[in-house]
């Protein structure tokens, strides 16, 4: 396994071996009128002193039978990659 890093701008390939434990979690609770609360968490440790935690929740909404909105927002901490937190809306169309 290799691991990605910035270096002036340019991709470095870093190759990492660890072997760990994942443990996660998503819960999805209806709470009426097409809407859907979104909670998850989870995280990782591994050898060569590796671990990560992530932590994130959104709503999502049914338009029709076809259609769906949601937003999702996660914060995580690795001990590889640093802390990041993302922000993501989704458009989704299911075709009969």
């Amino acid at each position: 396994m290799a691991t990605t890093h910035s270096y002036h701008g340019q991709s470095l390939m870093v190759p990492i071996e660890s072997h760990g434990a994942y443990l996660g979690m998503l819960a999805l609770k209806p709470i009426g009128h097409g809407l859907t609360l979104m909670l998850g968490g989870g995280g990782s440790a591994g050898s060569n002193n590796t671990n990560n935690g992530y932590l994130g929740g959104g709503i999502s909404y049914r338009i029709d039978d076809n259609q769906s909105i949601n937003s999702f927002g996660i914060v995580s901490n690795s001990s590889q990659f640093g802390s990041k937190n993302t922000l993501s809306i989704n458009y989704r169309y299911e075709f009969n």
